[in-house]
């Protein structure tokens, strides 16, 4: 799970800041201001060539050579298990993963043996499809992992579930306040929204929250403060529940993470 920094909590208690001085400005604040869009059409997932065996291993001057991955590829938001074998593993070497829009480490990983490496990674959602190396490929690009829209992996988002219910503005701003507080340098106020298969859920320190299914999604809407997001939006869904959530990083991060997942639920 990613370190939430100073600055990007810094920019956040700043929004709230600036939202709480409008509210007590007298400014009148509804929940149209999620600016619910229409459904846009989703983009065709396009189909990935699977590694084959003609992959040739890279080795680097280290001598670590990766001659397979399982699976061999993920999807920009992925969140699982990635099985390395090949030769010469050993502790305390490191293991990068460069791919086009995206340079990450695993979350965590263990050299089993010689010849195995088990690693727990999540893929950034700026990840672009297409080949991926390794800090171990003296030919970047080249090792036997890609990333594809359509491969079979959760998709994981970091979020903070604010709230259930049409909450009004100021309590939705002071509770996203009181979260940012206590989980100020302590991560476990942070829960991740999972996409797998045909279920979206939040989990937070193993605990699941709800388990919703994505047919049942019926709109998306991100709150804004003068046009801009302010790292708030909400789910709704067709039996008339509804979910918000805050989006950790500053506003373009926060947008980013509303506009990934409206494309992946199609809202």
């Amino acid at each position: 799970m990613p370190r939430m920094n100073c600055n990007s909590f810094t920019r956040i208690i700043g929004i709230v800041a600036a939202a709480i001085f409008v509210w007590a400005a007298g400014a009148s604040i509804s929940p149209a201001q999620f600016h619910l869009p229409k459904v846009p059409s989703l983009a065709k997932s396009k189909t990935s060539k699977p590694a084959t065996s003609e992959v040739k291993p890279s080795r680097a001057a280290t001598g670590e050579v990766v001659s397979m991955m399982s699976p061999d590829s993920a999807p920009p938001g992925g969140h699982g298990q990635i099985v390395l074998t090949g030769q010469n593993f050993k502790e305390g070497m490191q293991l990068h993963f460069n791919c086009k829009g995206a340079q990450f480490s695993p979350d965590s990983f263990k050299v089993e043996s010689s010849t195995r490496i088990v690693a727990q990674v999540t893929v950034p959602l700026t990840a672009e499809e297409g080949p991926c190396g390794t800090s171990m490929s003296s030919e970047p690009g080249k090792e036997p992992f890609r990333i594809s829209y359509s491969a079979n992996m959760p998709v994981a988002i970091p979020v903070v579930l604010i709230g259930e219910g049409d909450m009004q503005f100021m309590d939705m701003m002071m509770s996203m306040q009181k979260v940012l507080m206590a989980g100020y340098g302590n991560q476990g106020e942070q829960g991740r929204i999972v996409l797998e298969g045909s279920s979206i859920k939040y989990i937070k320190g193993g605990a699941t929250s709800f388990t919703e299914s994505t047919s049942g999604v019926k709109s998306m809407g991100e709150m804004k403060q003068g046009g801009k997001p302010v790292g708030i939006f909400r789910i709704v869904f067709n039996d008339g529940k509804i979910y918000n959530f805050g989006a950790m990083g500053n506003g373009t991060d926060a947008h980013a993470t509303f506009e990934f997942l409206q494309k992946k639920l199609g809202k």
